[in-house]
């Protein structure tokens, strides 16, 4: 037959150096998983927690202010046990119902966004 025994020695060596590839891309992931697997359930739930321990003293702070003025413009105004103090308590209390939520979504945004900040970080690392 024709070519000269030669061709058997391409395809081993083209073998090895796909297998040492192979190799490297594997040692490679596992760099990446080893690196990213701090970043986890806990460590998103502890981003969330700690904005909602920021914020809320915060939305603490201005209820009671605002409780205060409330009272006070209701005392001045003769009208601490009237129909006007009961509805206007009770939209405070109702604003400020609703701006815990708010705390607690944004905290829920905060872990979101960090965790998806670094899944793109993690799938920028792999397809490079």
């Amino acid at each position: 037959m024709c070519g000269g025994g030669g061709g058997d020695d391409g395809s081993a060596e083209a073998r090895r150096r796909e297998e040492e590839r192979q190799a490297r891309i594997r040692a490679g992931m596992t760099s990446i998983d080893r690196t990213f697997s701090g970043f986890d359930d806990n460590f998103y739930n502890q981003r969330r927690d700690a904005y909602t321990a920021y914020a809320m003293p915060q939305l603490e702070d201005q209820y009671t202010d605002a409780v205060g003025t409330l009272t006070a413009a209701l005392a001045r105004s003769g009208l601490m046990q009237s129909s006007v103090a009961a509805r206007k308590s009770g939209n405070l209390s109702r604003d400020y119902s609703l701006q815990r939520q708010n705390v607690v979504d944004q905290g829920i945004g905060q872990a979101t966004q960090a965790r998806r900040d670094i899944e793109n970080s993690r799938s920028a690392l792999v397809t490079d």
